[in-house]
């Protein structure tokens, strides 16, 4: 489990007792319970006092700002915080239902009435969780933050619940993005060099066909060059990562929304030599773009 001392936990118990006072000489009749706004509960040896106000309200939400003596990576990286899309890869180890407790950063932003934390390591900015802060929860957007919590699931939706949320520094920041958040393809114009998957051999931009989206989170894209062709190369694109012993909870809102037959374009990274009989897998780097281009360099230098 992650350890993320955010919230301070007590081991004592709160107890609210409404106390009926017996007649002094034993008799069966209770006395008037108490009126007054408070009731104060004598302890005993084990129990501290406690004072219930039935007019309380929620004292109002002050974000506060991570201690980091100077070093914000190591405050971030000693409480073990994640990046908010790196949480999702790691689903089945902080459910809420099962007690687990995280902490995540990023930048919070809402988008169309949704709080989402933006990734700032992975996918330049267009990788976003949904966020569901305490209540009474008020500061202005968009701020970095990191937030401690777990997953929770609402309206069928995959949300990070939030327990506690600190504010980070401004000056750290790297979401200095021009994209908005988002799982649909770009309509960025490609570079003047571009190649067919079959024809490139070391890292480029590509134009490509979508056959199949992938069976299992991780299993990548199937793509061919073009129409009516055979599948030429697996496609991992920013955010998508292979998962090991099928621990992948990734849900449909969380997939990239590319069309089978339709072309897109991205940059890939160096991949390993082609094996014969195996099809490689590229990395993109580049989030994926509608490609409306019509001739292809079919063979890399």
């Amino acid at each position: 489990m992650l350890s993320c001392p955010l919230t301070t936990r007590f081991n004592s118990r709160v107890i609210a007792v409404v106390v009926l006072l017996a007649s002094c000489d034993g008799g069966s009749e209770a006395a008037e319970p108490a009126t007054h706004q408070s009731v104060a509960v004598r302890p005993s040896k084990r129990e501290p006092v406690v004072v219930v106000a039935k007019d309380a309200k929620p004292a109002p939400f002050v974000l506060t700002r991570l201690q980091s003596s100077g070093d914000e990576g190591a405050a971030l990286q000693e409480m073990h915080a994640i990046s908010a899309w790196s949480a999702v890869h790691q689903r089945h180890r902080l459910l809420g239902r099962r007690g687990e407790v995280g902490c995540v950063f990023g930048t919070l932003v809402e988008i169309e009435g949704t709080l989402r934390l933006v990734d700032e390591n992975t996918g330049q900015g267009a990788l976003a969780i949904a966020v569901r802060l305490p209540e009474n929860s008020e500061f202005p957007l968009p701020q970095r933050v990191v937030i401690e919590g777990a997953w929770t699931v609402a309206s069928e939706q995959w949300i990070w619940q939030a327990n506690a949320v600190q504010g980070l520094s401004e000056s750290d920041s790297n979401t200095d993005f021009d994209v908005e958040p988002g799982l649909e393809p770009r309509k960025e114009p490609p570079p003047r060099k571009i190649f067919s998957p079959s024809g490139i051999t070391r890292e480029g931009a590509i134009a490509f066909r979508v056959l199949r989206p992938p069976k299992r989170a991780g299993d990548g894209w199937l793509i061919a060059d073009d129409f009516g062709g055979p599948a030429v190369a697996r496609l991992l694109l920013p955010g998508e990562k292979v998962s090991y012993g099928n621990q992948s909870a990734i849900s449909v809102d969380e997939q990239w929304k590319l069309e089978r037959g339709k072309r897109y374009w991205v940059e890939i990274r160096r991949f390993r030599a082609r094996i014969l009989g195996v099809i490689p897998t590229f990395h993109a780097t580049s989030l994926p773009s509608v490609y409306r281009g019509k001739s292809l360099q079919t063979k890399q230098n």
